[in-house]
Order: structure tokens, then sequence, then C-alpha cells
């Protein structure tokens, strides 16, 4: 799931897949990017945050279970943590600040585009409303509230705890002998 390196902007035959607010991915050219955000469907290019966000479900959940069960196993899984971390951080940015996707590309009227976010974006191009009727189940309907949570306790917050046991370990500027 994890194969490209992070882009913010897609390219596809007549338009611009991006984040709404014109901004950069925090990780842009980190490997790591969520497959569905540069993939392919009816013969043409997708870049699409929802089925995007569908996909990291299924990889959280099952993380999650295999670390709860304790056979998720850090020093054989470390290519597939750090792809899954950026992955999931580009993918976290891009709803947090609005994503401009294309899907269904057979070139004709099935084309379509639709704007994914967890929460009200205003961009130069586009805007995003989280609960856009018009999207068959946004991630705002899909749980992202606990999603999120899932992640920030059981993905990224060990590694935050494990960076500031190394940090504090470090002799830092005072060598070692000041606070901890």
């Amino acid at each position: 799931m994890y194969y490209w390196a992070v882009a913010s902007r897609k390219v596809a035959p007549d338009s611009v897949a991006q984040i709404i607010d014109a901004t950069q991915s925090p990780v842009e050219g980190e490997l790591g990017m969520d497959y569905e955000f540069s993939s392919d469907d009816s013969a043409g290019v997708r870049s699409d945050a929802l089925y995007t966000f569908e996909g990291w479900l299924n990889n959280l959940i099952t993380r999650t279970t295999l670390q709860a069960l304790g056979v998720w196993d850090y020093r054989q899984m470390r290519l597939a943590d750090r792809r899954m971390r950026i992955g999931g951080r580009d993918l976290l940015y891009k709803l947090e600040h609005g994503y401009h996707g294309r899907a269904l590309n057979a070139n004709g009227p099935n084309t379509h585009y639709r704007n994914v976010c967890v929460v009200n974006v205003i961009g130069p191009d586009f805007v995003c409303d989280p609960t856009d009727p018009m999207i068959e189940g946004t991630p705002i309907e899909k749980g992202f509230a606990y999603d999120r949570e899932i992640w920030d306790k059981v993905v990224e917050g060990p590694q935050r705890e494990n960076q500031g046991r190394r940090e504090s370990r470090s002799p830092g500027l005072d060598g070692g002998r000041g606070n901890r």
C-alpha cells in the first residue's frame, strides 16, 4: 500500500489532484505515500483521498490487532512501520488540509472529482465540507475521530515516547548533568 514517494500534486490528463489549501505535505518526497494517491482506474489516473482513507483503515486496524496480540515484531517490520508512518502522516495531513481528487477516469461522463476533508477547508481553487452529502461515506461518517485516536495512541504515540527516551539519554549541551 505504501509504494510511492509522497507528492502533494498529481497531474491528471485534464486537471490536477492537489491539497486544497495549496500547501505541501510535511513528508513530501519520502517513500511511503498511500497507493490510492497515485493509481489507475478505468484507463486513467486516480488520486483519491477517500479510497486512500478506506485502505488506511484496514491497515490501521490490522496493525493495532497484531500489536494487541503481541505479534507485531518491530525488528522485522521496521521497513513496513516506517512506510506506514509516512503514509499515515501524509494522509492525515491531506485530510486536514483538504484533498481535491480524481476518480473513475473513463475519459467521459464517468470521470468525477471530489473534495475530501475532515475539517472545513477553503483554498484558492476549491473548498471542502467534511460532511458533504454528495460523498457517500465521508471519513467523518466512517469514524475518523476514533481512527485518529488509535493512530495517535498505538502508532505515533510509542514512536514519540521512544524518541523522547533517546533524547533524554543523550548528554546534550550540559554534558548530561542538567535536567532530565
